[in-house]
């Protein structure tokens, strides 16, 4: 898996939930829907007990830089990432 535990960059993105939700809820792992700039979507999950949890997921289209624990991605399933937005 060419891309799991680096340091990955999305350009022209958004989160679904943007301006409403958290990156996350306390002591929990959420997963959070990333729409990138062709229209394709992403699952990016994210710790309760990361530094960022409480922050509120950005609303506008923006550059996300997420460190990866991305999975399966060569074999074309849905990648997960644990991200944070720039």
């Amino acid at each position: 898996m060419k891309w799991q535990s680096q340091l990955v960059r999305f350009n022209d993105c958004y989160f679904a939930d943007g301006g409403k939700e958290t990156f996350a809820t306390s002591k929990e792992t959420v997963n959070r829907t990333l729409t990138l700039s062709d229209g394709s979507s992403m699952v990016v999950r994210t710790s309760g007990y990361s530094n960022f949890y409480s922050d509120v997921l950005p609303k506008a289209t923006s550059t996300s830089s997420a460190s990866s624990a991305i999975t399966q991605m060569a074999a074309g399933s849905s990648p997960s990432s644990t991200a944070r937005a720039a």
